[in-house]
């Protein structure tokens, strides 16, 4: 599984550490979800995802915010890696890209170290759609 580790700013600012551990995931701007997240797939891991499957739309925090959360599950192989990641220099984007064993993000889920809503939410979803892989 691809995750992808940055720098956030509240999280610097809460003392929970520098580098938070995520999924891809970027601003929708005018794209359509999908297409959104295809290319934050390849802009920041460097993947290029032919076909996602749809988790759900979420409220990330409707007491305070219009923003809602378009999240995906995608399949991939290393022949699918068309760079090396690390998001857009001219965006100030500093990404490290790591690709981890399923067991090891499912302990991350299961221990609190992975502790990103939007990641933690398609986690599960792996683990409940696909019982046979999260085993």
């Amino acid at each position: 599984m691809t995750i992808v580790r940055q720098v956030r700013p509240s999280a610097l600012y809460t003392g929970r550490g520098v580098m938070v551990v995520e999924a891809p995931a970027g601003r929708l701007d005018t794209d359509d979800p999908e297409a959104c997240a295809k290319r934050e797939a390849l802009e920041e891991s460097g993947l290029k995802i032919a076909e996602l499957e749809h988790i759900g739309t979420f409220w990330i925090s409707p007491a305070t915010s219009t923003e809602r959360a378009h999240l995906y599950l995608g399949r991939y192989s290393e022949a699918d890696r068309l760079s090396d990641g690390g998001g857009l220099h001219d965006e100030g984007e500093q990404i490290i890209v790591e690709e981890v064993p399923i067991s090891r993000i499912l302990a991350m889920a299961d221990s609190g170290e992975l502790d990103d809503v939007k990641t933690f939410c398609a986690v599960q979803a792996l683990r409940l759609r696909y019982p046979e892989i999260c085993a």
